[in-house]
C-alpha cells in the first residue's frame, strides 16, 4: 500500500511516467496486457510498442518512473502530503529540479520541434494518419454549444483515439486563434508550467507555429519556465495535434507541460491564464484517469489482483466521482480526491488548472468514457479515459484597437444606458448624459462604434447599435439605448411593466477591417459584416457562440437576416470583421 501510494503520490505531484523504478522495460509485454497499448509495433511480431524515439513501452502510459529523494533531517521542514498522506516532494524537499534554460531560438529563426510518436503511438504515413484520425472523428456524440474548452485522453490512438475522436467531433467548422494545451509531464520532473523554445510542432500532417508572443508573456510570469527538455519527449501534447489539424483551419499553439504544483501554484496559473485567454481561444486539458493494475500499483499487488467484474466497477465509481467534481468545475476538490483515494489521475493538476481558468455559467457535457481492459478485453492492467467539453464564452475584456475602458467607465455606460431605457420607455423623450449622472471622461467622449443590445429572461428583446465611429461613445450609447427599446423592426416597443426583466448589454467595437476571406473568421472574437451587392447584415461577436453555430451556420444566418437566399455567402459576397469589449448589468 505505501508503495502504491509513493508511486502515485508522485505521478500526481510530478505527473511522471516512464520505466518501472530505475528497471529496464522488459523486451515482451507485460503479462496479461497487448503487446503494445499505447503505440503500435508490427502486428503480431510480439514486441512492446515503441514509446518516444523508440523507447520501449509496453503499457498505456507506460509505468511510473519514481525520482530517488531522501527525506529532509528533522527541522528541515516536511516534505507535502500527497495521496494517502504520504511524503511528496515540495520546493524545499530534495527531489532535484531541472534548471530552466533559456530560449535558444533566434529571433526570427524556425526550431520545430518533431513527431516523437508517429509510426508508434499513431500512424507515421500522412495519408494514413488522416484517414484513422477520420475514423474517430466519425463516431462523433460532441454535444450543442460552443466549446471553449476540452478534457480529452492521451494514451495512443489505437487505444483512446475513439474517445478522443468524440471529444474533437464538436469542434468540425468551427474556428480558433489560439488553442492552450495542458498536459502532465511524464519523463522530467520539475515545477512549474513549463513552455517550449520551439517555433512549430510537427505531425506527419504538417507544422503548427507556436504563439510566440504569448509564449513570451507567461514567461514573465510565475510558475510558467522556459523549459525545452520538458517538451522533448512529452507524449501528453502532441498525441492531441493530429486531432487538431484534421478538425480546425490554421490556428497557433500554446503548449503548456505541468508538474509538481501546490494548490496555490493551480490558483496562480488560473488567474495568469484567465488574464490571458480570449475570444475565439480554445483550453484543451491533456489527461488519462484511473491507472489500474500491478504495473500500476493500484488496487492491490499482482497476488491479489480482484475480480474483474469488481474492477470494472470501481474502476467505473472512481470516473464518476472524478467526473462530479470536474462538473462542478472543483479542481482544488479533484486533487483532495486524488490524494484521499489514491486515484491514479495522471492529468489532475492540468484539469485543475483547467477548471480555474473557467468562466461562470459554461455547461459542462461528458461525451464518453472507456477503458483500455473493455477495448483489449483484458483488465489485468488497465487505463481509463474520459473526453468532457465545455460550452460558453470567453468574457470579453479588453480589445486591441479599441482602447481600454476603466470598470468605472464600464459601470457608467451600462448605468447610461439604463436610465436611457427608464426614461424612453416612461417619460416617452431621450435623456442628456448629465441626467444620468455619470462622470463623462476623455475615452467616453471618443467617436466609437457601439451596440446595446436588450434581453428578456435570456431572450433576445432588442439591439441596434453603429459599427463604424460616427459618434462620441457616450451619444451613441443614449442614441441606441432609444432605438433598441422604441425602433427595432423585430420587436414591439418595449412597456413599462418589461422593465424589471430586462437586461442591458453594450458593446463597444473596434474599427471594421476587409477580411480576406470566410477562414480569417474567429467565432467568438469576430463580429462579421457581410455585403453582397446593395444587401448587407451584422453579428456581433457573441451572437454565435450563444447560438451554438458554426461558421457556416454564422453566415448563413447572417445572408438570411440581409434578406438574401441562405447560400448566398458562399460566392460573390464580401466580410468585415470587428471585435469588441462586451460588458453586463450584474456581471
Amino acid at each position: 500500500m505505501e508503495r502504491r501510494h509513493l508511486l502515485f503520490g508522485l505521478c500526481v505531484s510530478l505527473a511522471l511516467l516512464c520505466c518501472r523504478e530505475n528497471t529496464p522495460a522488459p523486451a515482451g509485454p507485460a503479462r496479461g496486457t497487448p503487446s503494445a497499448v499505447v503505440g503500435e509495433t508490427g502486428a503480431g511480431d510480439g514486441a512492446a510498442g515503441k514509446g518516444a524515439r523508440g523507447t520501449e513501452s509496453p503499457t498505456p502510459d507506460s509505468s511510473i518512473v519514481v525520482i530517488p529523494t531522501s527525506k529532509p533531517a528533522a527541522g528541515e521542514g516536511a516534505a507535502g502530503k500527497v495521496a494517502g498522506g504520504t511524503e511528496s516532494p515540495t520546493p524545499d524537499s530534495s527531489i532535484e529540479v531541472i534548471p530552466a534554460p533559456k530560449p535558444a531560438v533566434p529571433e526570427g529563426e524556425e526550431k520545430v520541434r518533431r513527431s516523437v510518436l508517429a509510426g508508434s503511438w499513431y500512424e507515421g504515413d500522412a495519408e494514413r494518419l488522416a484517414a484513422s484520425v477520420d475514423r474517430y472523428l466519425a463516431l462523433g456524440g460532441a454535444p450543442p454549444g460552443h466549446p471553449i474548452a476540452l478534457v480529452a485522453p492521451h494514451a495512443g490512438h489505437r487505444y483512446s483515439g475513439g474517445i478522443a475522436g468524440q471529444a474533437y467531433s464538436g469542434l468540425r467548422g468551427r474556428t480558433y486563434g489560439r488553442v492552450f494545451l495542458l498536459g502532465p509531464s511524464h519523463r522530467v520532473p520539475f515545477r512549474g508550467v513549463a513552455l517550449p523554445a520551439d517555433t512549430h510542432f510537427e505531425t506527419p500532417l504538417g507544422r503548427i507555429p507556436v504563439d510566440l508572443a504569448t509564449v513570451k508573456a507567461l514567461l514573465a510570469e510565475k510558475p510558467f519556465l522556459s523549459h525545452p527538455e520538458a517538451h522533448a519527449e512529452e507524449h501528453s501534447i502532441e498525441i492531441h495535434l493530429p486531432f487538431l489539424q484534421r478538425v480546425l483551419p490554421p490556428f497557433q499553439l500554446v503548449p503548456m507541460v505541468v508538474s509538481g504544483l501546490t494548490d496555490e501554484d493551480v490558483a496562480q496559473v488560473s488567474l495568469v491564464l484567465r488574464r490571458t485567454i480570449r475570444p475565439g481561444d480554445l483550453v484543451i486539458a491533456s489527461s488519462d484517469f484511473t491507472h489500474y493494475g500491478p504495473r500500476f500499483d493500484y488496487f492491490g499487488p499482482p497476488d491479489d489482483l480482484i475480480p474483474v467484474d469488481e474492477a470494472k466497477e470501481r474502476l467505473h465509481d472512481l470516473m464518476v466521482q472524478a467526473w462530479q467534481l470536474i462538473r462542478a468545475q472543483e479542481g482544488l476538490g479533484l486533487l483532495s480526491h486524488v490524494r484521499r483515494t489514491g486515484d491514479t489521475i495522471c492529468g489532475a493538476l492540468p484539469i485543475a488548472v483547467l477548471l480555474g481558468v473557467l468562466p461562470p455559467g459554461v455547461q459542462p457535457h461528458r461525451i464518453a468514457m472507456d477503458t483500455s481492459g473493455a477495448i483489449t478485453g483484458d483488465y489485468t492492467d488497465s487505463v481509463s479515459y474520459m473526453a468532457a467539453q465545455f460550452s460558453g464564452l470567453w468574457p470579453y475584456t479588453t480589445v486591441d484597437g479599441a482602447g481600454a475602458l476603466t470598470d468605472a467607465e464600464k459601470d457608467d455606460l451600462l448605468r447610461l444606458a439604463r436610465f436611457t431605457l427608464e426614461t424612453v420607455v416612461k417619460e416617452g423623450r431621450k435623456p442628456g448624459a448629465e441626467e444620468a449622472g455619470i462622470v463623462v471622461t476623455d475615452r467616453l467622449r471618443q467617436l466609437s462604434g457601439v451596440f446595446v443590445t436588450l434581453k428578456k429572461e435570456g431572450d433576445l428583446r432588442g439591439c441596434i447599435g453603429n459599427i463604424a465611429p460616427v459618434k462620441p461613445l457616450v451619444d451613441g450609447v443614449i442614441d441606441n439605448a432609444v432605438n433598441a427599446a422604441r425602433f427595432d423592426r423585430r420587436f414591439t416597443p418595449v412597456q413599462p411593466d418589461e422593465l424589471s426583466a430586462i437586461e442591458v448589454e453594450v458593446s463597444v467595437l473596434t474599427p471594421p477591417r476587409r477580411a480576406s476571406g470566410v477562414q480569417d473568421i474567429i467565432l467568438g472574437r469576430h463580429g462579421v459584416i457581410l455585403e453582397k451587392g446593395d444587401s448587407s447584415a451584422v453579428f456581433l461577436p457573441q451572437v454565435a457562440p450563444e447560438q451554438g453555430w458554426t461558421v457556416a451556420d454564422t453566415l448563413t444566418h447572417l445572408s438570411t437576416k440581409a434578406g438574401l437566399p441562405p447560400d448566398a455567402w458562399r460566392e460573390g459576397a464580401d466580410f468585415e470583421l470587428f471585435e469588441a469589449i462586451v460588458f453586463h448589468e450584474g456581471r
